[in-house]
């Protein structure tokens, strides 16, 4: 799926974020606003698996690690459940309220959308940072790089 696909139907659950749940917006809860937007992206997304916090790779269900062997818990990803090849692992979502993404966010975000190496042995796709306020915006990163920022209107 190409990433203009992937943003326009991103960009369709926000808005319905927006209209239905505007209050956990504006109240700044982030846990609470990824989880309200993994429920608005999944039926999006027919045929993939949307998870929020999910924290397991693999058939063995192993932890979810970086490429130093950190456990590192995405905001929402989506994936095929279980397995680990590029072609079944989308986007790994990062979510902040405020348009500052933490070290750690980006961290994460290069990380996992790197080639596998070290004791990480799977890659996404894509990766994105998505955050609210002042205003939204989108941070695309791919192949550990960041390749596109864009603003948006809620």
């Amino acid at each position: 799926m190409e990433r203009t696909e992937i943003e326009n139907k991103i960009m369709e659950a926000i808005k319905i974020l927006n209209e239905n749940d505007e209050e956990t917006i504006v109240d700044g809860n982030e846990r609470a606003v990824g989880h309200k937007l993994a429920c608005y992206i999944a039926p999006l997304f027919n045929g993939w698996d949307v998870d929020y916090e999910y924290t397991k790779t693999g058939l063995e269900f192993d932890s979810k690690n970086n490429s130093n062997g950190n456990f590192r818990i995405p905001d929402i990803i989506i994936h095929q459940r279980t397995k680990m090849d590029l072609s079944e692992n989308l986007v790994f979502i990062e979510v902040k309220i405020k348009n500052k993404p933490s070290k750690s966010d980006i961290e994460k975000l290069t990380d996992f959308t790197r080639p596998p190496w070290g004791e990480r042995e799977f890659q996404y796709q894509y990766g994105l940072s998505i955050s609210f306020k002042p205003n939204g915006q989108f941070i695309w990163f791919e192949n550990g790089e960041r390749t596109n920022q864009k603003q948006f209107d809620l």
